[in-house]
C-alpha cells in the first residue's frame, strides 16, 4: 500500500507538540525557584563550613585552593566553582534548549538534550579526572549554570509567543 493509497484520517496528526500551558509556565518557574534556592543553599552550607561567611557576605570567601593536579602546573586560580563546567553548561545547555524548542520532532529533542548533557558531563569529569577541581566545585558550576540556562530558554521562549500572538 503506497501513501496515496492511504487515507488521510489514518495518519498521524502533524502537531504533537503540547501547546505552553499555565502548568507549564508554572513549572518553568517554580523549578528556576528550586534551582536559585538550591544555589543558595549550597554557597550557604560551604560557606558555613569553611569560615564565619554566615555573618558577612564575601565572594572572597568562594576563592578555594585547588587539589594538587595529576598532570601540568599548577593553576593559580581558585578552584570553587569550576568556571569550564560552568561555561560549558551554559553554552551547551543553552544551545540545546534554543535548538530543541524549534525542531518539532521528540527523538531530536531529545537527542539534542543527550548530546548537550554528555559534553558538558565529560568537561565536568575531565576538571576532575585532571585532579585541577573537587567534584564539589564541577557541581556548583552545574548549578549555577542551571539558572543561566533555564533563564535563557524561558526567556526565548515568551519572546517567541510573544512574537506568535502579535502575528
Amino acid at each position: 500500500m503506497t501513501a496515496s493509497n492511504v487515507p488521510a484520517s489514518s495518519l498521524p496528526e502533524l502537531e504533537t507538540v503540547p501547546k505552553p500551558t499555565i502548568l507549564m509556565e508554572t513549572v518553568t518557574l517554580l523549578s528556576l525557584a528550586i534551582a536559585a534556592g538550591s544555589l543558595v543553599l549550597f554557597a550557604w552550607i560551604a560557606g558555613s563550613l569553611s569560615h564565619a561567611w554566615v555573618r558577612n557576605f564575601d565572594f572572597d570567601s568562594f576563592a578555594r585552593l585547588r587539589p594538587l593536579p595529576f598532570f601540568g602546573p599548577i593553576p593559580h586560580t581558585p578552584s570553587f566553582p569550576s568556571g569550564h563546567a560552568l561555561f560549558s553548561f551554559c553554552f551547551y545547555g543553552v544551545l540545546a534548549g534554543l535548538l530543541a524548542h524549534r525542531i518539532e520532532v521528540r527523538h531530536w529533542q531529545a537527542l539534542i538534550w543527550v548530546a548537550a548533557a554528555v559534553l558538558v558531563a565529560a568537561i565536568g569529569l575531565s576538571r576532575i579526572y585532571l585532579g585541577v577541581h573537587y567534584p564539589s566545585d564541577v557541581l556548583a558550576g552545574y548549578l549555577t549554570g542551571t539558572l543561566w540556562v533555564s533563564a535563557m530558554v524561558a526567556v526565548d521562549r515568551m519572546r517567541k509567543r510573544r512574537a506568535k500572538g502579535a502575528a
